[in-house]
């Protein structure tokens, strides 16, 4: 049996008439469009020419029924290779508070932070999430902790603000949520991140920083010029 990529599907449909005349009349914001006979994978394909043919730039908002729609929607997009962010709803009962150590804080947080910043990218909303009130983009950014290669920070400020923020410091960081700060070595684990990162100072000016692997406790090669800290909720 022969299959084929996403990258493959992407190139063999863009010489369809249709997903061309789709992308022109998208171009020249034709407005509104219906779309017959789209099922399955198919939604994800169209989406990617749309956003390709618009030169792979923006923010574009994909707004869907249900979560389970988005989760399988954000599956497929993922591997096309463009930025994908999906806005979690609350997903709690009516009436009902959140545990503070919820996941869901970190992640709306990590996907605000995006819109707020314009950050590029295909960002996938379902209904319930739409509807939810959000905090204004200058609060979000105002929250946001900037650290840069080279630059100089006070480490024990940086403590005190992510506590408030929602971290837990622990002497050895392992789940989203925690920071540990041992000397001139700083390790946070975001909410909604794979990876944590470890940021190395020397006295208080940031000498490196570097993705950490929470389980083997060892960075990678990869060096970043820039760390945006996020609050936890």
């Amino acid at each position: 049996m022969n299959t084929l990529s996403f990258p493959e599907l992407i190139k063999k449909t863009a010489a369809s008439k249709s997903i061309n005349s789709l992308s022109l009349t998208v171009k020249e914001r034709k407005f509104p469009i219906e779309i017959e006979g789209c099922e399955g994978a198919l939604y994800s394909l169209i989406i990617t020419h749309i956003y390709n043919s618009e030169g792979g730039k923006g923010q574009f908002f994909i707004i869907v029924p249900h979560d389970t729609t988005a989760d399988g929607l954000m599956m497929d997009l993922e591997t096309s290779g463009i930025p994908c962010f999906k806005l979690n709803w609350w997903g709690s009962a009516p009436y009902r508070e959140l545990t503070p150590q919820a996941a869901v804080f970190g992640e709306r947080v990590k996907v605000l932070s995006g819109l707020a910043l314009n950050k590029p990218g295909i960002y996938i909303i379902s209904e319930r999430a739409l509807l939810t009130y959000v905090p204004p983009p200058d609060y979000i950014k105002s929250l946001l902790i900037s650290l840069k290669s080279g630059e100089q920070f006070d480490t024990t400020n940086l403590a005190k603000t992510l506590v408030s923020y929602g971290y837990t410091r622990v002497p050895r960081v392992q789940v989203n949520g925690e920071f540990a700060l041992r000397g001139e070595v700083l390790d946070i684990f975001m909410g909604g991140e794979d990876q944590a990162v470890r940021v190395l100072f020397d006295f208080d000016r940031i000498e490196t920083i570097k993705y950490f692997d929470p389980i083997m406790q060892g960075t990678g090669s990869e060096i970043l010029s820039e760390l945006i800290i996020r609050p936890m909720k």
